[in-house]
Order: structure tokens, then C-alpha cells, then sequence
């Protein structure tokens, strides 16, 4: 092979070396952008999770308060019905 052929083909493979680095570049680059999104995206995941245990806290503990409203309403029915009674027998 001749010298000028050899300089051809070192000077294609420069080249396309060449390329090949800023394309990796560039890929590096999209990859960091990525991953920025991905660690965005786990955070919000995070804060929504924890939304979504306080809202499960508070159901929880919002069902428990309407069951003891529950029971106190039925108590004062009963105690309102004990003092009609109570109140017809002193009146009586």
C-alpha cells in the first residue's frame, strides 16, 4: 500500500473516531439528562406516597370518630327518651 493511501485511511479513521467521540458526548448527555428525570420523578413518587399514607391515616382515624359519633348520638337518643320519660312520671 502506498503512503498516501495509508494517510486516506488513518485520516477516515480519525474522523470517524471523531464522530464517534461527540455522538458518545452527546449520549453522556442525554443519559445525565435522564437520570436527572428519573431522581425528579422518585421524589415526586416519594411525596405522593406520602400523601397517600396520610390520607389513609386520616380515613382510618375519620372512620374511627364517626363510629364514636355514632355511639354518642345513639347514647343521647336514649338519655333524650330516659328524660321524657322522667319527666312524664314527675308530671304524672
Amino acid at each position: 500500500m502506498s503512503t498516501e493511501l495509508l494517510h486516506k485511511i488513518l485520516d477516515k479513521l480519525s474522523a470517524v473516531e471523531i464522530r464517534m467521540e461527540a455522538r458518545f458526548e452527546s449520549m453522556d448527555a442525554r443519559l445525565e439528562s435522564m437520570d436527572a428525570r428519573l431522581e425528579s420523578m422518585d421524589a415526586r413518587l416519594n411525596r405522593i406516597e406520602q400523601k397517600l399514607d396520610a390520607t389513609f391515616e386520616q380515613t382510618v382515624h375519620n372512620t374511627e370518630l364517626l363510629s364514636t359519633f355514632s355511639q354518642l348520638a345513639a347514647t343521647v337518643e336514649d338519655n333524650t327518651t330516659d328524660i321524657k320519660l322522667l319527666k312524664k312520671l314527675i308530671a304524672g
